[in-house]
């Protein structure tokens, strides 16, 4: 992990490394195909902005290729004493495949939250602004930026 201003991105960005994966995980999402997103050589990068309110996560299959963008809405991050990056989730997610399918998830989850009492109307209020922004700037193909998969060979010292 390490500190990137880069490429219209400045905030943490940290790569994880699958050597080896006993057991393939696959996905289906609501009409899709289903989706390989861990296994024996695959990576993850993540990148933790310091000004916005959400993780995007990158999946790259042993070939270097881009599975799919996996974004988590959240209030806040940070570092634990250990450097160990942390977050504060607000349930709403977004994933985005590079066939351009783009899927709103866990609007339950966020609604469920709100009403036991488990975030504020201020955090679900956030969690929306935040997930309507990234929805239009996806729409307008601004985002995520693809440059930013490039950020994957500056953690690997290959660039």
């Amino acid at each position: 992990m390490r500190e990137v201003e880069a490429d219209g991105f400045r905030g943490r960005v940290s790569l994880l490394h699958m050597d080896r994966v006993a057991e393939p995980f696959i996905w289906k999402y609501n009409c899709g195909s289903p989706l390989k997103l861990m296994a024996s050589g695959y990576q993850w990068m993540d990148h933790l902005p310091f000004d916005g309110h959400y993780v995007l996560n990158t999946v790259f299959n042993e070939d270097g290729q881009i599975v799919q963008w996996y974004i988590d809405i959240m209030k806040q991050h940070g570092l634990t004493d250990d450097g160990v990056p942390w977050y504060d989730d607000l349930y709403l997610d977004l994933v985005v495949l590079p066939t351009g399918e783009v899927f709103l998830l866990d609007e339950d989850e966020l609604d469920e939250a709100l009403r036991d009492g488990v975030i504020t109307q201020e955090d679900y209020d956030l969690a929306w602004r935040e997930t309507r922004r990234l929805q239009a700037e996806i729409a307008a193909g601004t985002f995520p930026n693809p440059k930013w998969a490039e950020h994957r060979h500056l953690l690997l010292g290959t660039q």
